[in-house]
């Protein structure tokens, strides 16, 4: 599926909104490493700095993840197929 992350980011800011509820059970670990599958345009995953300092956002849509980079340098983002993702 071909995403447009320029609409997603203006016409569906509710998604990450959803989510953020779930950030409290996530547990503040600076060991832990988080993979955000999924992750869009990086909204979420860049929250969930806070939680730990190793956070990686993965999404197949090649448009997501650039745009993921643009809005959040410096953070690994990856385009990938969940299903090949190289982690046990």
């Amino acid at each position: 599926m071909d995403w447009n992350a320029e609409w997603y980011e203006n016409k569906h800011g509710f998604v990450a909104e959803y989510g953020r509820e779930m950030l409290s059970c996530v547990p503040e670990n600076p060991e832990q490493s988080i993979l955000d599958l999924g992750c869009g345009t990086g909204t979420l995953t860049h929250a969930l700095l806070e939680k730990s300092a190793s956070v990686t956002g993965l999404d197949s849509s090649p448009e997501m993840i650039a745009t993921a980079r643009r809005l959040y340098p410096g953070m690994d983002f990856r385009v990938l197929d969940a299903r090949l993702m190289p982690w046990r």
